[in-house]
């Protein structure tokens, strides 16, 4: 399935589908994520290079500039509200233990 491992802005982890323009797993540690690459048919190797892009992203944003902190999420985020809509949008946000509404492409 085509898709990304991002961070969320709690510091864990999320696989976006670009099929369903969507997430398809939530909060999940560097291990689930890890397992969940792994049941959709990754080989280790490209499992954890899919995680060590997400946390690099993370971190390059972070020391580059504030406002694009967490770019690949508030891009998802983005094309979660324009296709889904606000509510979707919303029920992500609230999935997240200690989210705010900042970091949601709004």
């Amino acid at each position: 399935m085509p898709n990304q491992v991002v961070q969320q802005p709690n510091g864990r982890f999320a696989l976006f589908s670009t099929i369903v323009d969507d997430f398809v797993r939530l909060n999940c540690t560097e291990q689930e994520m890890l397992e969940a690459l792994l049941q959709d048919g990754f080989n280790v190797g490209d499992a954890w290079a899919k995680i060590v892009r997400a946390k690099l992203n993370c971190e390059h944003q972070s020391r580059a500039v504030a406002s694009e902190l967490l770019a690949r999420w508030v891009a998802c985020m983005s094309t979660i509200r324009m296709l889904h809509g606000d509510k979707r949008a919303q029920e992500i946000i609230d999935a997240i233990p200690n989210s705010t509404g900042s970091a949601d492409g709004t």
